[in-house]
Protein backbone atom coordinates (compact mmCIF):
# COMPACT_ATOMS: atom_id res chain seq x y z
CA UNK A 1 0.00 0.00 0.00
CA UNK A 2 1.23 3.58 -0.70
CA UNK A 3 1.57 6.53 0.94
CA UNK A 4 -1.07 9.32 0.67
CA UNK A 5 0.50 12.40 -0.45
CA UNK A 6 0.03 14.98 1.89
CA UNK A 7 -0.72 17.77 -0.89
CA UNK A 8 0.47 21.16 -0.79
CA UNK A 9 1.41 22.99 2.58
CA UNK A 10 -1.79 25.20 4.33
CA UNK A 11 0.69 27.92 4.99
CA UNK A 12 0.92 28.45 0.82
CA UNK A 13 -3.07 29.33 0.68
CA UNK A 14 -2.05 32.38 2.52
CA UNK A 15 -0.65 34.37 -0.16
CA UNK A 16 -3.62 33.51 -2.32
CA UNK A 17 -6.23 34.39 0.57
CA UNK A 18 -7.85 30.83 0.25
CA UNK A 19 -9.83 29.01 2.54
CA UNK A 20 -10.47 25.17 2.66
CA UNK A 21 -13.32 23.66 1.55
CA UNK A 22 -14.70 20.36 2.94
CA UNK A 23 -16.50 17.69 1.15
CA UNK A 24 -18.59 14.84 1.87
CA UNK A 25 -17.29 11.65 -0.49
CA UNK A 26 -20.72 10.73 0.44
CA UNK A 27 -23.61 13.43 -0.20
CA UNK A 28 -21.56 16.36 -1.41
CA UNK A 29 -21.89 18.91 0.91
CA UNK A 30 -19.28 21.43 1.69
CA UNK A 31 -18.69 23.49 3.53
CA UNK A 32 -15.72 26.59 3.39
CA UNK A 33 -14.05 27.21 6.32
CA UNK A 34 -11.43 30.28 7.33
CA UNK A 35 -7.57 28.47 7.04
CA UNK A 36 -6.44 30.28 10.09
CA UNK A 37 -9.21 28.70 11.86
CA UNK A 38 -8.97 25.30 10.54
CA UNK A 39 -4.93 25.87 11.18
CA UNK A 40 -5.53 26.70 15.21
CA UNK A 41 -7.81 23.85 15.44
CA UNK A 42 -5.07 21.42 14.28
CA UNK A 43 -2.71 23.31 16.25
CA UNK A 44 -5.14 22.87 19.41
CA UNK A 45 -5.71 19.28 18.83
CA UNK A 46 -1.72 18.67 18.70
CA UNK A 47 -2.22 16.88 14.91
CA UNK A 48 -0.77 19.91 12.85
CA UNK A 49 -0.55 23.19 11.82
CA UNK A 50 0.61 25.20 9.14
CA UNK A 51 2.99 22.58 7.53
CA UNK A 52 -0.34 20.14 7.12
CA UNK A 53 -1.24 19.22 3.96
CA UNK A 54 -4.27 19.98 2.27
CA UNK A 55 -5.33 16.43 1.48
CA UNK A 56 -3.69 15.14 4.50
CA UNK A 57 -6.10 17.57 6.27
CA UNK A 58 -9.16 15.17 4.86
CA UNK A 59 -7.90 12.49 7.27
CA UNK A 60 -8.23 14.27 10.04
CA UNK A 61 -11.78 15.48 10.39
CA UNK A 62 -13.08 14.11 13.34
CA UNK A 63 -17.27 14.98 13.29
CA UNK A 64 -19.41 13.19 10.71
CA UNK A 65 -21.30 14.56 7.58
CA UNK A 66 -24.47 16.85 9.75
CA UNK A 67 -26.42 15.68 6.80
CA UNK A 68 -25.83 12.22 6.17
CA UNK A 69 -23.45 11.09 9.26
CA UNK A 70 -20.34 10.05 6.76
CA UNK A 71 -17.03 10.31 7.53
CA UNK A 72 -14.97 10.28 4.21
CA UNK A 73 -13.83 13.89 3.55
CA UNK A 74 -12.44 15.32 0.36
CA UNK A 75 -10.40 18.62 1.45
CA UNK A 76 -9.19 21.54 -0.72
CA UNK A 77 -8.69 25.03 -1.33
CA UNK A 78 -11.33 27.32 -1.43
CA UNK A 79 -10.04 30.12 -3.43
CA UNK A 80 -11.81 34.14 -3.19
CA UNK A 81 -14.55 33.99 -5.80
CA UNK A 82 -13.55 37.02 -8.67
CA UNK A 83 -17.21 37.34 -8.31
CA UNK A 84 -17.54 38.95 -5.31
CA UNK A 85 -15.97 42.04 -6.33
CA UNK A 86 -17.23 42.43 -9.87
CA UNK A 87 -14.88 45.28 -10.29
CA UNK A 88 -11.84 43.35 -10.35
CA UNK A 89 -13.29 40.62 -12.94
CA UNK A 90 -13.30 41.81 -16.86
CA UNK A 91 -16.69 41.68 -18.56
CA UNK A 92 -17.33 38.15 -20.38
CA UNK A 93 -18.31 40.60 -23.63
CA UNK A 94 -17.62 44.04 -23.72
CA UNK A 95 -21.26 45.18 -23.82
CA UNK A 96 -21.53 47.05 -27.34
CA UNK A 97 -20.32 43.47 -28.91
CA UNK A 98 -23.04 42.17 -26.62
CA UNK A 99 -25.60 44.14 -27.74
CA UNK A 100 -25.28 43.38 -31.48
CA UNK A 101 -25.11 39.82 -30.78
CA UNK A 102 -28.17 39.42 -28.88
CA UNK A 103 -30.55 41.30 -31.18
CA UNK A 104 -29.48 43.78 -34.51
CA UNK A 105 -29.84 47.37 -33.84
CA UNK A 106 -33.70 49.05 -34.74
CA UNK A 107 -34.38 52.06 -37.51
CA UNK A 108 -33.29 54.61 -35.40
CA UNK A 109 -30.39 52.75 -33.38
CA UNK A 110 -26.45 52.85 -34.79
CA UNK A 111 -23.07 51.79 -33.08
Amino acid sequence: MSAIEPGVELAHYRQHGAGVRLTCRDCQLHRDLPLEAVIERLKARGVGGERTGIVELSGLVRAPCPRCGGRRFVTAPAFPSRAADPASAPPVFPPSRFRASVAPPTKGERQ
